[in-house]
């Protein structure tokens, strides 16, 4: 699979304007489907841009994300993702 730039974007933004954790699932969309989300939220926490859950899925095999990481909020300031205030 290749590596979606303009996912990884996505699921920045989406974590980071989140008010709790986020499930993998809620992000996926017709052009994203689960599998693309799942793979970029799981090279990202690899990376350390997210802070998943320790086993990086649930009971139920998704995958729940507890927010973004020092590292994650670097990479969207340093894109224009997001402002500094």
């Amino acid at each position: 699979m290749k590596r979606d730039l303009d996912l990884v974007r996505s699921i920045l933004m989406y974590v980071e304007n989140a008010d709790d954790e986020v499930d993998a699932d809620d992000m996926a969309t017709e052009r994203w489907p689960i599998e693309t989300v799942a793979y970029h939220v799981r090279l990202m926490a690899h990376h350390g841009l997210l802070d998943v859950s320790q086993d990086v899925r649930d009971m139920n095999g998704g995958i729940t994300i507890a927010g973004i990481t020092w590292g994650g909020q670097e990479v969207c300031l340093q894109c224009g993702y997001m402002k500094f205030p």
